[in-house]
């Protein structure tokens, strides 16, 4: 018996170009330059055109529109937004929306805009799309008020030799990502105004990994997803939608020559990745070039695959073996998770021509693609909050319960972000509870009372951060001795550079506060904290810590 077909509405791709201007080319490798056989040759109203060296002219019709040189950054906004933005504003469905192209093609001018623009608490004509999306939510927020009660947040995941980082914490630290593209243990920050974009994007833009090439003193090695994560409750009716706009920053692809790195081996680099994750140290420019051509070509074998099995009607299952964390993210969008948007980001230079070409190719297969979006259905908020305050607690009790065997600590990082990600999604679903009750609509305080059971107490969007950052930093950090536990000598050290209450001006002060300590938190009695228990004690203190 033949399988049933899946019968759903299929949304296309709406991916758009947008075209460079020249450069005086001294230092982007933008400007006028020796020619190659493949060369950018203009653009009509939906069509990209590269001509080889005989003149022979080859057209990409795949754009939904072309943005020239001249093109605002308003304008790019107002025509990319068509099918994103609205459905996202309204708790309908989530938006994907990435640049792609080469190293130096303004990606990063497109989505963000210029660092002195993001300062600006009103609009600037040179914001990118990322602060005009939030300016637009907060617009929208403010126009529901007493119809309903939203709170929007932000955070920023980076992806990066096999790993996937938050650069939204102070220091950045690695997270918990599934092959199903979920992610956790990154931070999140509250929006109530434009200018909260400022410091998110400067400890974004600190955090990320970037190198000088050839091509872009600055050049991003990776990809970055900056989450708008919108929560909104109807206030007559309670029903509760939550609802993401992601907007992914890629790095720019090119050939090795072009960065002034050799040629590496495949095999040898991924064995490279591997290794970086495990001593942090820093990747050659080479290495990176191959990861992100890798990264960004099985994208596109995901879309490809995902295009061929919505069109015969059945259900696109995403590959994950051997498939880099950032397919698993992005790629994950092609199951109907999310509307999808590109820009291509194209050069004119005559010496940029083949990776003109290669741009204007991988724009037109990823145009292929043609994918449900799911609709989010809109629930009761009490009872959703019965359910957020469940999984807080069952996420809280796994990384209380988690043991200390090899096997157990395998899952420890995604336990904790886990228990991170359900306490956040359970305060701000706490919180909308709390406006909703005022009648207005509008964010009340909590007050800090006798209820320690408070979700909004146990976990903060700091305390996301530092749980996830005592995992994999400080614990390595204090862990002197590298035996995989605390021992009373380095929780001794520890105490000694408290803060607040927790000042300890003497050992002997110290040896005195340890006791109790592995009194209360050494479940496993075995005279040492381990990684679960550090982070329970850790916790406790974390408000009064220095890191």
């Amino acid at each position: 018996m033949a399988p049933k077909k899946i019968k759903k509405e299929l949304f296309p791709c709406l991916v758009y170009t947008r075209i460079r201007p020249m450069s005086d080319g001294k230092s982007d490798g933008h400007g006028d330059g020796d020619a190659v056989d493949k060369q950018y040759a203009g653009f009509d109203a939906k069509a990209m055109l590269i001509k080889d060296r005989k003149g022979v002219v080859e057209k990409f019709p795949f754009p939904q529109e072309v943005f020239g040189p001249e093109s605002t950054q308003e304008r790019v906004y107002q025509s990319t937004m068509n099918g994103l933005l609205d459905g996202f504003l309204a708790g309908e469905n989530n938006a994907l929306l990435f640049a792609y192209g080469q190293t130096g093609t303004g990606k990063t001018h497109t989505m963000f805009g210029p660092t002195e623009s993001l300062s600006s608490a009103t609009p600037h004509p040179e914001w990118g799309l990322l602060p005009r999306i939030v300016s637009a939510t907060l617009m929208h927020m403010a126009e529901q008020s007493g119809k309903k009660a939203m709170r929007l947040t932000i955070s920023a995941v980076e992806f990066y030799s096999f790993g996937a980082w938050d650069l939204n914490a102070k220091k950045r630290h690695m997270c918990t990502i599934t092959p199903d593209g979920d992610i956790f243990g990154h931070t999140f920050t509250l929006v109530t105004a434009v200018g909260d974009i400022a410091p998110f994007i400067e400890r974004v833009y600190s955090n990320r990994k970037v190198n000088a090439t050839k091509m872009n003193a600055g050049s991003s090695r990776s990809h970055v997803s900056i989450i708008l994560t919108l929560y909104q409750v109807e206030m007559a009716s309670g029903l509760f939608t939550q609802t993401e706009f992601n907007v992914v920053d890629l790095a720019g692809s090119e050939r090795p020559g072009k960065t002034g790195a050799d040629r590496v081996n495949g095999f040898e680099v991924q064995g490279m990745a591997m290794k970086a994750l495990e001593t942090g140290k820093e990747l050659p420019i080479a290495a990176q070039g191959w990861l992100i051509n890798f990264e960004l070509t099985m994208l596109t074998t995901a879309f490809a695959l995902a295009t061929d099995a919505w069109s015969t009607g059945s259900k696109y299952k995403p590959q994950t073996a051997m498939v880099p964390p950032a397919v698993w993210a992005l790629g994950s969008s092609a199951t109907g998770h999310a509307r999808i948007g590109i820009v291509v980001c194209i050069s004119q230079s005559p010496q940029n021509g083949w990776e003109t070409w290669f741009s204007c190719t991988w724009g037109q297969n990823a145009a292929k693609l043609k994918a449900p979006c799911n609709k989010q259905k809109p629930v009761d908020i009490d009872k959703e909050l019965k359910r957020a305050q469940k999984d807080a607690k069952a996420a809280d009790d796994a990384v209380k319960n988690q043991g200390s065997s090899v096997s157990a600590m395998k899952f420890a990082m995604l336990k904790v972000g886990m228990q991170a990600y359900t306490a956040e999604r359970a305060a701000n679903i706490e919180a909308l509870v709390a406006m909703r009750s005022s009648g207005s609509g509008e964010a009340t305080p909590v007050l800090a009372g006798d209820n320690d059971k408070s979700l909004t107490r146990q976990m903060t969007p700091c305390g996301l951060e530092i749980a996830s950052y005592a995992l994999r930093e400080a614990f390595a950090e204090f862990d002197k001795n590298g035996d995989g536990a605390i021992d009373e000598d380095e929780l001794i050290s520890i105490l000694m550079r408290g803060v607040g209450e927790n000042v300890v001006t003497s050992e002997e002060e110290a040896k005195k506060k340890v006791r109790p300590i592995m009194k209360e938190f050494d479940t496993n009695k075995d005279n040492k904290l381990q990684v679960a228990e550090f982070i329970e004690w850790w916790k406790s203190y974390r408000n009064k810590l220095e890191g």
